[in-house]
């Protein structure tokens, strides 16, 4: 399952959604993130996944494009943190969700992972979140609360090749 602690991160883009829950409409923001991880990250993912786009010398399809993964983490929690010349600044959030996985390996042995996360923050941890944005951040994710869910946690979906 997907984890990171106190990882930096580029936070790139926020935005708003709406979505109904019963009669009630619920505001929440989805917020992107991407980094780069040793490639040993991917067995997070499936086992076996490292052996299948690196091999001893290399990328084992060096013409092969980011992998969308479809799974997602629901109720995980995301602490964003970052310290700059306005003072340290950071928000938790106990029941994000985290999705929309696309994995792009490097030559060299690292990987990078943009990914969007679901939160419903109060209107101060908007203002925090503002003010982050295209900046790099700490960031965690722990899916210790989180349940995985997907159609097909097996099978990533390719695109690009």
């Amino acid at each position: 399952m997907f984890q990171i602690t106190d990882q930096t991160a580029s936070f790139d883009h926020m935005s708003t959604y709406a979505e109904r829950q019963g009669e009630e409409t619920v505001n929440g923001l989805a917020l992107k993130f991407s980094t780069t991880l040793p490639m040993a990250r991917l067995d997070h993912f499936a086992v076996g996944l490292v052996g299948a786009i690196y091999q001893k010398d290399g990328l084992r399809f060096p013409k092969l494009g980011p992998l969308r993964w479809t799974s997602e983490l629901v109720g995980a929690k995301v602490a964003i943190e970052s310290g700059d010349l306005f003072g340290a600044r950071a928000v938790t959030f106990d029941l994000a969700t985290v999705d929309k996985f696309q994995i792009t390996p490097l030559e060299g042995g690292s990987i990078e992972i943009t990914f969007r996360v679901k939160v419903k923050p109060d209107p101060a941890a908007v203002a925090v979140l503002y003010q982050l944005q295209h900046t790099d951040v700490r960031l965690t994710i722990d899916p210790a609360t989180a349940s995985e869910e997907s159609e097909d946690t097996d099978e990533p979906e390719l695109e690009g090749v």
